[in-house]
């Protein structure tokens, strides 16, 4: 952490001295930096200037809020939990006995059709053994395999998703400040008149204009709060079907932690080259 501060210091201060070695004497000697500059200062001003604008990204806010909280439950979290609770439907349909051969293979069948389960299932199958004859024992509980963090390696992107909330404070309060700068601006140079009226009549504008551009960020704070409890629930009903999961996989295949296979007794590893298809029929999927 400190490294890291010490870095950052040393990169903020060689910028400044470039900036001052280089920059601002071509902004007076040269002038070519401030005529390319310019244009586009004068753009900024007058947009942030204008109090519309606060309004047009506080709309801009709340819409790009609502795209991506769109795009993540339908591209990311709704199918997710579909197959988790379709997984757990059918598990639970099975009809061989509990800790057998037989129910193994049948979760080996179902669980190797989901795309976002099937590495998870491969990982966790190669730890299941069979010893006794035909019961299948295994040592880890499904919950090692089976969790979050073994979604998001199979493809499941929720880090930009669950930062959001951070990130529309942080663009609220950049839009204010913008916004405070560009009005701060105008009213110094209407100030500087002798006009005690002129002068007067800016500041008052700089006031109404400022109360505008917090609105940037009181959208932000409101759009972050709004997020984070979306968020709780859309991430929520992914940890529900998911432990629903577990519970189901354990009913089939019970963990016996305590008692370890004795290698006499191992006949095989139970890890299958391909998926299995179900023998069931008439199993219906969650929509």
């Amino acid at each position: 952490m400190i490294k890291r501060f010490f870095i950052l210091l040393l990169v903020i201060v060689a910028a400044v001295i470039f900036w001052n070695a280089f920059f601002a004497g071509a902004l007076v000697d040269g002038g070519w930096l401030k005529a390319a500059i310019t244009p586009l200062a004068i753009i900024y001003l007058n947009a942030f200037n204008d109090p519309s604008t606060a309004i047009g990204l506080c709309v801009g806010m709340v819409l790009a809020a609502i795209f991506f909280l769109a795009y993540y439950w339908l591209g990311q979290i709704a199918p997710t939990v579909r197959e988790l609770a379709n997984a757990a439907y059918e598990i639970r349909w099975g009809t061989a006995p509990a800790g057998t051969r037989a129910a193994f293979v049948e979760l080996d069948g179902v669980l190797m059709r989901y795309p976002r389960l099937r590495p998870l299932w491969s990982a966790y199958r190669s730890t299941v053994s069979a010893a006794d004859g035909d019961l299948v024992r295994s040592q880890t509980a499904p919950s090692r395999y089976l969790n979050m963090t073994g979604l998001e390696v199979s493809g499941l992107r929720l880090r930009f998703f669950l930062s959001l909330p951070n990130d529309f404070v942080g663009l609220g309060l950049m839009f204010t400040f913008l916004g405070l700068v560009a009005g701060l601006y105008f009213a110094t140079q209407s100030m500087m008149s002798a006009d005690l009226t002129q002068a007067r009549s800016a500041l008052v504008l700089l006031l109404h204009a400022a109360t505008f551009k917090f609105l940037t960020s009181i959208t932000g704070i409101g759009l972050s709060l709004v997020l984070n409890w979306v968020q709780g629930a859309m991430v929520g009903q992914i940890r529900l079907r998911l432990y629903d999961l577990q519970m189901a996989v354990e009913e089939r295949l019970p963990v016996n932690a305590g008692a370890a296979v004795p290698q006499s007794a191992v006949v095989e590893p139970l890890v299958r080259p391909g998926p299995v298809a179900s023998q069931k029929s008439g199993i219906r999927h969650i929509p």
